[in-house]
């Protein structure tokens, strides 16, 4: 993952067996527009640069790719906004 809040630089995400990989982030600035890519080499039949456009969710909610972000080139990404109570709106 490679979230604007921390420059794009990669975070990386937990294994959970036997399909899923997750983050908890505890710095996302609340209320402030954000984005965020996920690349895995498994997406690669999808996206040459192995974007993830499909299947993310944050707090439970199924995010839509809607951004683009800087990697090489542009690339597929996430934008959202985080509320105080957890609420995602994209």
């Amino acid at each position: 993952m490679h979230p604007s809040w921390r420059s794009f630089a990669r975070a990386r995400l937990q294994p959970i067996p036997p399909d899923r990989y997750e983050i908890t982030l505890d710095d996302v600035p609340v209320g402030t527009p954000v984005s965020f890519r996920v690349n895995d080499q498994n997406a690669c039949d999808e996206n040459a640069t192995g974007a993830v456009t499909r299947n993310v969710f944050a707090n439970d909610v199924r995010l839509i790719q809607n951004t683009t972000t800087p990697g090489d080139g542009d690339e597929p990404g996430y934008a959202l906004t985080v509320e105080a109570n957890g609420t995602i709106r994209q």
